[in-house]
Order: C-alpha cells, then sequence, then structure tokens
C-alpha cells in the first residue's frame, strides 16, 4: 500500500478558463466548493454522499478508483464529459472517464 494523502501535487483544485481539475487525493469535503461553484447540482450530491468523516477523509479519485458499479460519482462525472489523466513516471495520457474500463497496466 502507498499513502498520497501527503502528495500536494495529488491535493489540489485549480480552475482554468475551460476546466477544473482536482488532485486524486483531493478529499470529498475540499471539492465541495469547487465544485458547487461550477456545478451546483454536483454540489448538492456531496451534501449527500457518505458521511461527514468518509466525506473528510475519502477522495473524489479513491471513489472513481474503488471502481464500484454503485459509486456515487462517476454517473454525474461522466454526464459532464470528466476527463482523467494518468501518469507513469514522466508518460501522461488522458481519457474520458467513461472509457476507464478499459485501462490495463
Amino acid at each position: 500500500m502507498i499513502y498520497v494523502g501527503n502528495v500536494a501535487e495529488m491535493k489540489r483544485i485549480e480552475r482554468f478558463d475551460d476546466r477544473l481539475e482536482i488532485g486524486a487525493a483531493t478529499a470529498l469535503s475540499d471539492c465541495y466548493d469547487a465544485l458547487k461553484a461550477e456545478y451546483p447540482d454536483f454540489g448538492e450530491l456531496l451534501q449527500r454522499f457518505a458521511s461527514l468523516q468518509i466525506r473528510n477523509q475519502g477522495t473524489l479519485g479513491g471513489n472513481i478508483g474503488n471502481a464500484s458499479p454503485i459509486g456515487d460519482s462517476p454517473p454525474l462525472l461522466i454526464a459532464l464529459g470528466a476527463q482523467i489523466v494518468l501518469c507513469k513516471g514522466e508518460t501522461r495520457r488522458t481519457m474520458a472517464l467513461e472509457d476507464t474500463s478499459s485501462i490495463t497496466a
């Protein structure tokens, strides 16, 4: 197991003119204001998302990465056209969240 909670680059939220970038280790509670500002309905979903303890420790990246068929956020993220950036060393690739079921190591 590797704990990535102390990797600052994975806990950032950055707004651009055409997108919102959220690091995979950003706690759900930290995502709330940024998501609500851009997507009010998503902000409302996060208010109902799990318990406060989970929202403070759970991450959007973790919710996507656990690949649960009943995951709370992936259906909404797919509807919003979300993309993920996969990194392996210096190699990066971007893909639509809806296409992630085909990811191989």
